[in-house]
């Protein structure tokens, strides 16, 4: 079980424990999440939709599908971004209207 450290649509911040399977990690509507020191496996590694936000830190990442998705029906307007993470697969697959910022 990895830690990660959500920040709600009030600016507080949560600690949570996120046990990441299949699906990778799923952010939606207007979400803010800080994964750090993670290893996030699926179809989809990273996966921000909506509006969200979603920041990866040292993070490993295998995902045939995409470690860095931000793939929907519907328009999306999210963000990711990767520091110092390292990815196996297939590297992103980024919706118009999002961004992949890697540092």
């Amino acid at each position: 079980m990895e830690k990660a450290r959500q920040k709600g649509s009030e600016e507080e911040e949560v600690m949570a424990n996120v046990e990441i399977y299949q699906s990778g990690q799923f952010t939606i509507a207007k979400a803010c999440v800080l994964l750090e020191a993670c290893q996030i496996e699926g179809y989809f590694g990273i996966h921000a939709v909506g509006k969200s936000y979603a920041e990866a830190k040292n993070c490993q990442i295998v995902a045939p599908g995409g470690c860095y998705c931000t793939t929907d029906p519907n328009p999306v307007q999210s963000t990711i971004v990767a520091r110092g993470c390292t990815w196996a697969g297939k590297k992103s697959d980024i919706q118009e209207g999002s961004s992949l910022m890697e540092a």
